[in-house]
């Protein structure tokens, strides 16, 4: 992060009034060294609070240590080492000093820990993977991106279809569409069924995705394809509970990360409903992966501020 040093017009005319007697040449020389003097202390700031944090990845799980840190650096060093985009609203404030500890957790349950009394959003990758996390107030104002990535030189905005000779996005066929479905139901490949919940969320019929995605959680059992329809129903404007509840009540989700990606939405989407809190005090306390333990003590805990 960039510091920036200033040079009031009020503190000039302070100093002006008390060396009146100097030479112009001493008077333009002192604030030029008070200048160079307070912008090389703030970097030098920077640079030894990012220096006391520690943080590394290993196997998609992630550890960090910071003593006495501004959350602002711990958040830029974590967004740096995991490559998740992380964006502060205007009104948000992350200077206080932070010392936190995280411990091999996957990169969502690090965000909660450094989160946990600000509102945030978490956006997912097609695959599943959380890609952004945006931090807000609710007062408004812009979101800045804590660590800025540059695309790379001639790089542009990839249409997720094959555009037409006008320019405008193809429009699926209803045949296209119809295979689309039967790729994400039926297709013997998991990959390929990921692709085609994949092409689904990127078509216009959101509620035909939807309604896929929903069925895929009913009999899905591949981490990668259920991470895709979990995203589906992250996005959608309104979700339906019960499916949700289901599955992770029925416990059909081996995989740690996949049933955490649903408690989100569930507390995200339900956070007055009994049947979501009563799910979250169960596996806080009795699940058998530590990591689902955690997000769902921690979820509870968002619910109950």
């Amino acid at each position: 992060m960039r510091a920036r040093a200033g040079f009031s017009r009020r503190t000039r005319a302070g100093v002006r009034a008390r060396i009146c007697g100097w030479k112009p040449l001493a008077f333009a020389a002192v604030p030029t060294l008070v200048l160079l003097l307070t912008a090389g202390g703030r970097h030098a700031s920077a640079e030894d609070s990012a220096s006391r944090v520690s943080v590394s990845v290993r196997d998609g799980r992630v550890t960090l240590a910071a003593s006495d840190v501004p959350l602002r650096t711990v958040l830029t060093e974590f967004s740096r080492a995991t490559g998740i985009a992380i964006f502060l609203q205007a009104s948000v404030r992350a200077d206080e000093s932070t010392t936190v500890a995280l411990d091999g957790v996957l990169p969502v349950q690090g965000v909660r820990r450094l989160l946990r009394a600000r509102n945030f959003t978490a956006l997912y990758a097609a695959g599943g993977a959380l890609s952004e996390v945006r931090v807000y107030t609710g007062t408004g104002g812009g979101f800045q991106r804590l660590v800025p990535v540059e695309p790379p030189p001639g790089a542009g905005a990839k249409p997720s279809r094959e555009r037409d000779r006008g320019g405008s996005a193809a429009v699926p066929t209803a045949a296209e569409v119809a295979r689309m479905r039967a790729q994400a139901l039926g297709h013997p490949d998991p990959s390929q069924r990921a692709a085609g919940l994949d092409e689904l969320a990127a078509g216009d019929d959101q509620q035909l995705a939807l309604d896929t995605a929903t069925k895929v959680l009913q009999s899905e059992r591949v981490a990668k394809v259920l991470q895709s329809a979990l995203s589906i129903l992250a996005d959608a404007d309104s979700a339906p509970l019960d499916p949700l509840l289901s599955f992770v009540g029925g416990e059909r989700a081996p995989d740690a990360e996949v049933r955490i990606q649903a408690l989100q939405i569930l507390a995200e989407r339900g956070p007055a409903d009994a049947r979501v809190r009563d799910l979250l005090k169960r596996l806080a306390g009795n699940d058998k992966d530590r990591d689902v333990r955690e997000t769902a003590r921690d979820l509870l805990e968002g619910l109950s501020e």
